[in-house]
């Protein structure tokens, strides 16, 4: 969460900190894979008021991706300490939202 929130935001490139969203929830499972805690975005508050205020589907409406998209995208830049489980990854995938 701590690198998460040092991170620009994720939609429109705003300097961290950030707003650390839990896409999902903090206590989302899927596929029976605990994916809450590491399904993370950084917002900054504009940004993230958009799921906040509306819903997955707004913030697909507002910004063309799926916050599962974001997130795939993110992996890329995770130090190597940070990258989850296969098995995490492949949840969040297979989410989609």
């Amino acid at each position: 969460m701590a690198w998460v929130k040092q991170q620009p935001c994720c939609i429109c490139g705003t300097p961290g900190p950030s707003i650390a969203d839990h896409m999902y929830g903090a206590t989302q499972r899927h596929n029976k894979v605990l994916i809450g805690m590491r399904a993370l975005l950084p917002y900054c508050q504009t940004c993230d008021a958009v799921k906040t205020r509306g819903s997955h589907r707004a913030h697909l409406a507002a910004y063309g991706k799926t916050q599962a998209d974001l997130w795939i995208n993110q992996l890329e830049m995770l130090p190597p300490t940070l990258v989850p489980s296969s098995a995490v990854i492949e949840a969040i995938r297979d989410w989609g939202r």
